[in-house]
């Protein structure tokens, strides 16, 4: 009910308090219906969007539609989706940055401190052999 209201009070004028017979068919249009049709199916993200708009002064119909589609672009679930998979990736990419900066280069030094060690204590063993 809230959605439909909204959509209306955008639809009337600001000095007039209801819909005028002369505006009925520019009421039933389909950009209109379609707006409604969207604001009943967001109806918190409408209301948002119409207080964002009365903060910025968004005073063209183009202006305000292009806000509203804009935000229902992003607030669409497959939008919510991908930028979940997103951040688990960025999630998956740090953990493998801490692992190796962390155990993994602790472990490749001290492998490689050891494989020198051996190495030049054969070398000098070979050397002393002969």
């Amino acid at each position: 009910m809230a959605a439909r209201e909204a959509w209306i009070r955008d639809l009337v004028d600001k000095g007039s308090a209801s819909v005028h017979p002369s505006s009925a068919q520019e009421a039933l249009s389909k950009p209109n219906l379609l707006s409604f049709l969207n604001a009943s199916s967001h109806p918190t993200l409408f209301a948002f969007v119409s207080r964002l708009q009365r903060i910025l002064s968004l005073r063209t119909s183009n202006a305000k539609s292009n806000c509203i589609w804009f935000f229902s672009y992003i607030a669409h679930p497959h939008a919510w989706a991908f930028l979940a998979f997103g951040l688990v990736g960025l999630l998956v990419v740090q953990i493998q940055l801490w692992a190796l900066r962390g155990p993994v280069k602790d472990l490749t030094t001290k492998r490689a401190n050891e494989g020198a060690g051996e190495f030049s204590n054969s070398v000098i063993g070979t050397l002393n052999a002969k």
